[in-house]
């Protein structure tokens, strides 16, 4: 477990998300300035939810895993083959513990950001999931 979540990169500015970029995504396509600003504004007044998010992930994975048994609602896992954040390993611990798994796609050629590199295919795996 981090002690210290300040270690995580949690970034708040349009340059900041474009330094991240790189980092979650398997291959980032170029992107105009404007999109990052855009970003940006949109995340900024949910950055404390964010760094909740960011907080949670990086408690003991007991806690993870005691609260994942709970969970009754059908649940659709998209992962990104390539995804840094949450490495792809975790998946081992979800299948354990999360009963209510009714679909798992892995994209291939993804990192972090399904919907930004793999726009088509994660939707079509969420229509198709929320559809059935």
């Amino acid at each position: 477990m981090m002690k210290d979540t300040s270690e995580v990169p949690l970034p708040r500015t349009p340059q900041e998300l474009k330094n991240i970029s790189s980092y979650i995504m398997y291959k980032c396509p170029e992107m105009p300035d404007w999109f990052y600003k855009l970003v940006a504004a949109v995340r900024k007044p949910d950055l404390e939810f964010f760094q909740h998010v960011v907080e949670e992930i990086h408690r003991p994975i007991d806690a993870l895993q005691t609260r994942l048994s709970k969970i009754e609602t059908p649940t659709l896992i998209i992962w990104g083959q390539y995804d840094k954040l949450v490495d792809i390993s975790g998946l081992d611990i979800l299948k354990k513990d999360l009963k209510s798994i009714q679909h798992i796609d892995i994209l291939d050629k993804c990192g972090h950001s399904i919907v930004i590199e793999r726009p088509y295919r994660s939707a079509k795996t969420l229509m198709k999931f929320v559809n059935s």
